[in-house]
């Protein structure tokens, strides 16, 4: 497991303010959060983002929906399988995605995802309760970047979706 310092991403994140009653929010419904994919992806590469996608053990469209009420936010339910719900934060139109896990537990559901550079993780909490975030890397994302190596996280993902095989060619460009 790698470890960043919490002040390497803290400058790019949207809305720390809201993160965090989403973090508290997120306590006290007894669910983890965990930051995935692209989001993290740019925050590693120190891009800016307006768009945060999570990934929580279960109830996402539940959970994304009595959020976006307490925080003035509008709602859209996106999919049923897996269940998928955004918050669109008025104030700066930015957006929330809320995903299922797609398998039994975070590791196996990052397995699914397209490119390893996307399949980085890192539970929310620890952005405001320690000074270090520990990535959850399974697939060696960040070596990956940082050697400017595009790969998928397994051959079913592109089998699954032929279409990920122009999205691994768009990033290389």
């Amino acid at each position: 497991m790698k470890s960043i310092p919490v002040e390497n991403i803290l400058p790019n994140l949207p809305n720390l303010e809201l993160l965090f009653q989403l973090n508290e929010f997120a306590k006290d419904q007894g669910i983890q959060l965990y930051l995935l994919g692209g989001s993290v992806r740019d925050l590693l590469l120190r891009r800016p983002i307006n768009d945060l996608d999570f990934a929580v053990d279960h109830n996402p469209i539940l959970f994304a929906k009595q959020f976006a009420n307490a925080s003035d936010a509008a709602f859209v339910k996106l999919e049923d399988q897996p269940a998928t719900a955004r918050i669109v934060i008025r104030s700066d139109q930015s957006n929330i995605d809320f995903t299922q896990f797609r398998s039994d537990n975070l590791e196996l559901d990052l397995q699914l995802r397209d490119l390893t550079i996307n399949a980085i993780a890192f539970n929310l909490t620890q952005l405001f309760n320690s000074h270090q975030i520990d990535l959850i890397d399974p697939y060696n994302g960040l070596d990956d970047m940082e050697n400017r190596i595009i790969r998928f996280t397994s051959e079913q993902v592109v089998a699954d979706d032929p279409l990920r095989l122009l999205r691994a060619y768009r990033f290389s460009a």
